[in-house]
């Protein structure tokens, strides 16, 4: 969906998963059909393959990335009805700190700023 609104076609660096063939079918299966299934479809065409998967033990921004991300879906499923518990409250502090970094487009969470610099993903020694 960003990459379609910038006109851009884009790579993907993944956390290393056991299924990685699966992973990318599904996108390839995508473009060859036409689009997604859901409320905004997309034909993810600018989406290059094959993957570049990655041990994310080994780099820095991948490990930031996926722990982000799961502290925001983590953060969704929490009932701020309900009384919280503590690590529930520890989770929305978190996510407190990186909502403001991250914008919500639709069903994507993307960057505020495009970045030109991308030494966090400086592999670890």
């Amino acid at each position: 969906m960003i990459a379609e609104q910038e006109r851009d076609d884009v790579s993907i660096m993944a956390d290393k998963v056991a299924d990685q063939a699966a992973q990318e079918g599904q996108i390839a299966r995508y473009q060859l059909i036409g689009n997604t299934e859901g409320y905004f479809p997309s034909d993810l065409a600018r989406i290059k393959m094959p993957f570049q998967w990655e041990d994310s033990r080994m780099l820095y921004g991948l490990q930031m990335i996926d722990m982000a991300l799961f502290m925001c879906g983590r953060a969704s499923g929490i009932d701020s009805a309900k009384k919280l518990n503590d690590g529930d409250k520890a989770v929305l502090k978190i996510v407190d700190v990186i909502r403001p970094a991250i914008m919500p487009q639709s069903a994507v969470w993307y960057p505020l700023e495009k970045r030109t610099d991308y030494g966090f993903l400086t592999k670890l020694s």
